[in-house]
């Protein structure tokens, strides 16, 4: 049997060494939140193993390159909370909370449509006492204000008791609050104060996030082209240029390419801020798309459904083109190429062509994707004029 080749440390050893781990960790966490927050909060460093996020980057939860973009694809975007209570007053009574699954909602008696629900269960003390039933009701917190003035807060909380005066209800968020709201438990036999309460928040809702790609060609003002994505539309359909001429290229060639993002989309109605602190955008092609690669003449180095980082550094024609040549400008600059790639295209035009996905992080723990199914429009791979001919090449007057 091999020795240990190891010693135990003393006491002071350990002590010393959980200090040191300590500080490291420490260190480590100001770099990375700093690092995070600069320059607006975009992720510079798109090494983003360094928070975890690689392994978690290409699940877009459309069956890898399967191309089935036809779905239409909503948020990847995990339960805001929506509805979040916190602890209010407590005298004589005390109230727990538990939230309930989506998937309980029907058993619970509660509405599919609510945002979201939770059981609460209110404690009076001591245990004998023998005016146990309780009345529950809802009530902003400042009914004067701006936002709830002039509305009722049982139209957006509502709570069910299980039976009358029971110690175990249910609340519901029917619908976003500007205004918090006071859920109450009160003894129905006892003194007034004999209470307790819960408040009743909504958090600010992520919507999800934008993209934008950008292309300019110097001199050639009708090759600018460019494409926003919104999350009201996670299907887009997206024109190429509908010319014949080579020049066509510049747009996916120009250096003066840009990708931006915007941080980010929420609702309008809430009670408590819930603002992302960083932002990582993925570009991936289908099989199809990368078909059109091969067919303009170049051999893709990243393979289908292959998530790659983009920022505003990288060039419309690194994601377009994603070859194994090292020249950004390397795209052939001929009509034949052209072609060729506007013919692969038309041949899957019913079909996914890259997928753009928009990773934004709220922790480390809670990172929320938005993804586009991107199409390109029949109309603009129309089979265009590639020769014209007169019948005479001279006439004499």
């Amino acid at each position: 049997m091999a020795k240990n080749r190891y010693k135990k440390t003393n006491s002071a050893g350990k002590a010393l060494i959980a200090i040191l781990l300590a500080l490291v960790l420490v260190a480590g966490v100001l770099c990375c939140g700093y690092a995070s927050r600069t320059d607006e909060g975009w992720f510079k460093n798109p090494n983003l193993s360094t928070w975890h996020w690689a392994d978690k980057a290409p699940d877009d939860n459309n069956g890898g390159d399967d191309n089935n973009g036809d779905t239409p694809t909503t948020p990847q975007i995990k339960d805001d909370g929506s509805a979040e209570l916190e602890n209010g007053e407590s005298n004589g009574i005390s109230l727990l909370n538990a939230k309930i699954p989506r998937a309980a909602y029907a058993a619970n008696g509660i509405s599919a449509y609510a945002d979201t629900a939770f059981t609460l269960t209110a404690t009076v003390t001591p245990d004998d006492a023998v005016n146990k039933a309780v009345d529950w009701s809802v009530a902003f917190e400042n009914a004067e204000s701006e936002w709830a003035n002039g509305k009722n807060a049982a139209d957006y909380v509502k709570v069910t008791p299980v039976s009358d005066g029971a110690l175990t209800a249910t609340a519901a968020c029917l619908q976003a609050f500007g205004e918090r709201i006071i859920i109450t438990a009160q003894v129905r036999d006892g003194s007034e104060d004999l209470k307790a309460t819960c408040i009743a928040n909504y958090v600010e809702k992520f919507l999800g996030r934008d993209f934008k790609f950008s292309s300019h060609a110097d001199g050639y003002e009708h090759y600018d082209y460019g494409w926003s994505f919104t999350p009201n539309n996670l299907n887009p359909v997206i024109d190429i240029p509908t010319t014949t001429s080579p020049w066509a290229w510049l747009c996916y060639t120009s250096k003066q390419n840009t990708v931006t993002s915007s941080d980010g989309y929420y609702s309008e109605v809430f009670t408590k801020s819930y603002k992302a602190f960083g932002a990582v955008t993925y570009v991936s092609l289908t099989e199809e798309y990368l078909a059109a690669v091969r067919a303009s003449g170049f051999t893709p180095r990243v393979s289908a459904g292959e998530y790659f980082v983009v920022n505003e550094e990288t060039p419309l024609s690194q994601i377009l083109f994603p070859t194994t040549s090292t020249e950004v400008d390397a795209v052939p600059s001929n009509a034949q190429a052209w072609a060729a790639y506007r013919n692969a295209l038309r041949q899957n035009v019913d079909k996914v062509m890259f997928r753009v996905k928009c990773s934004t992080a709220f922790t480390v723990d809670d990172i929320r994707d938005t993804v586009y199914n991107v199409k390109i429009s029949a109309s603009s791979l129309e089979t265009l004029a590639e020769d014209i001919k007169l019948n005479d090449g001279e006439i004499d007057f």
